[in-house]
Order: structure tokens, then C-alpha cells, then sequence
């Protein structure tokens, strides 16, 4: 979706009603000043489809109930007339239904846009946050740690010995490794911390507003955590962490990203199945 409609989804609803009766209130001003014979009725598809985007279907029901109402009473205003009630009451039901369709397609098309952008950000196999979504989600966090000098930790894990999984029991059994270890991290971490796939073994954890004390203070549990399904498990695999904690925001994602690989890097070429801690100031 382009930035500017994601900006603007994001309004409070008093601004998109705001938006809408301004929307309404201008059409049928110009239509009842152009009479009515103007064909002003389509443009009440512009706030009905601004309604149902960005307030969802009922509100948008109702919107398209409005401006039909308002239509056909400046419609009679300006000095239209029918020779039988039915008439006008058929045209303005015919408009509804019109704008009705056009609400079902729109939360049709809604809800499928929404779920493809949701898949191109998800990893396929283990249902976490993918390499794409991670990224987008530390740059906000940059961005808010710049604004409000708040720090945040960056953890990048890797599975110590995985390769011999595959090797040994097959990929079905690796797999299932990378499963597990995606459910006891989310299942340990707060609603706004991200986890994401970064590609094969490796891990990628966000935490927002965390110093390095929290840091110290939740890394070792959630190792422990991992292991214990390992262990539970039979599975010979051990994780290797490098956990920064970032008190000045790094210049970018792609620099968070590096000094946490090679800060996990350092722990895997020297025991492994560690922790290794770093500050960047």
C-alpha cells in the first residue's frame, strides 16, 4: 500500500467522519445549485468508498444509507418531481444497491490486499515475521529511539549444530526444529517485541525499550527456554547469541542488523551455546 493511504488509515475516526460529512455536505451542495438534472449521484461513490476502507463495513452501510438520502431529498429540493411515489423510491433503492456493491467489492478487495501483504512479510514455514518485516518494523524503532532517546536491543540467534539435523533425521525433522523454536520465543516475548526468521537457522529478535539490564535479565531465560524443548525434544542443538543493546540509535537497519550478527558470529566461533552481550553508545 503506498505510504500515504497507510498515513491515512492510521487517522482517528472524528477526522475520517469529518472528512465524509465535508464530502457529502459539498455534493449535495452542488447538486441541489446545478439542479437536478446534473448527474451528481456517482460522486457519492467517493466518501461511501472512504467510509468502507477506512472504517469498515457497517459505517460505510450507513454512509451510503446517508447520501442516498440526502441525494434524492436535494434532488426534490432543487424541484425534481415523479408522476408515482414508487418511482423515486425505486431510484433511490436502485443508488443504495449500487453502493452497496461497490462496499462489497472494496472489503473483498480489502481483505484480499491485506492478506497478501501480510503473507509477503511472514515467513512460509514457521508463521514469524520475515527478513522484510523485521526491517520495516526497526526503522520505526529507530526512529522512535531518535525521538525519544530510549534505548533498544537487537538479539541474533543461531542454531548451534542444525545442519547435523538435517543431515541425520532429514529436513522434515529440521523443520520442526525451527518451528519450535519460533513458538517458545513468541510464547516468552512481549506483545510489542518482534521475532523474525532471517533466513535458514538464524533468528532476529527486536525489543523495543529495553536497556541492557533487561537485556541481561531476559536473554538467559529464553535460552534456557529454548533448550528445555531441544532437550525435551532429543534434538542435539544449542543456540548461540549476540544481544546489542543500542543507547545511541545505529545510522541504520542494515548497520543494527550487522552488529548483532557479528557479535552472534563471535559466540559461535568461540564455545557456542552462549550469550554475549555488547553496548553500542
Amino acid at each position: 500500500m503506498h505510504p500515504l493511504l497507510e498515513k491515512i488509515q492510521k487517522w482517528p475516526v472524528w477526522l475520517h467522519l469529518l472528512n465524509i460529512i465535508v464530502c457529502i455536505s459539498l455534493f449535495a451542495w452542488l447538486d441541489y445549485k446545478t439542479g437536478y438534472e446534473s448527474a451528481f449521484a456517482p460522486l457519492y461513490l467517493i466518501p461511501v468508498s472512504y467510509a468502507t476502507w477506512c472504517l469498515g463495513r457497517y459505517p460505510s452501510l450507513i454512509i451510503a444509507l446517508t447520501s442516498v438520502f440526502i441525494w434524492h431529498l436535494v434532488n426534490t429540493l432543487a424541484g425534481e418531481t415523479h408522476a408515482q411515489t414508487f418511482t423515486s423510491f425505486w431510484n433511490a433503492s436502485l443508488q443504495f444497491l449500487v453502493l452497496v456493491l461497490v462496499i462489497v467489492l472494496l472489503i473483498n478487495l480489502k481483505k484480499g490486499y491485506e492478506k497478501e501483504s501480510k503473507l509477503a512479510r511472514t515467513d512460509f514455514l514457521t508463521g514469524a515475521a520475515n527478513s522484510r518485516a523485521l526491517w520495516d518494523i526497526a526503522e520505526h524503532e529507530i526512529k522512535r529511539a531518535e525521538r525519544y532517546k530510549m534505548p533498544f536491543t537487537v538479539a541474533y540467534i543461531d542454531i548451534d549444530n542444525f545442519q547435523q539435523i538435517n543431515d541425520k533425521e532429514g529436513h522434515s525433522v529440521g523443520d520442526k526444529v525451527l518451528k519450535e523454536v519460533i513458538n517458545a520465543i513468541q510464547s516468552n516475548l512481549r506483545a510489542s517485541d518482534t521475532v523474525a526468521r532471517m533466513g535458514g537457522d538464524e533468528f532476529a529478535i527486536l525489543l523495543p525499550a529495553t536497556n541492557t539490564d533487561a537485556a541481561r535479565d531476559v536473554m538467559p531465560k529464553l535460552q534456557r527456554i529454548m533448550l528445555d524443548k531441544m532437550i525435551a525434544n532429543s534434538w542435539p542443538v544449542t543456540f548461540s547469541i549476540g544481544a546489542v543493546t543500542f543507547q545511541t540509535p545505529p545510522e541504520s537497519v542494515d548497520a543494527m542488523l550487522k552488529t548483532a550478527d557479528q557479535l552472534m558470529h563471535s559466540v559461535k566461533s568461540a564455545d557456542k551455546n552462549a550469550v554475549e552481550y555488547m553496548i553500542y553508545r
